[in-house]
């Protein structure tokens, strides 16, 4: 469970430092939710 959570850190993680990368492997739908990420 541990190294579940520590998986799940990293990439929150690696999301946080570069979003855009993250993002342009996504789908639209996947940068709609992004966008109602940053709006919350």
């Amino acid at each position: 469970m541990s190294q579940i959570n520590a998986d799940l850190r990293t990439q929150n993680a690696l999301f946080c430092v570069n979003p855009l990368h993250t993002i342009s492997r996504r789908t639209p739908h996947s940068l709609g939710a992004w966008r109602f990420y940053k709006m919350r």
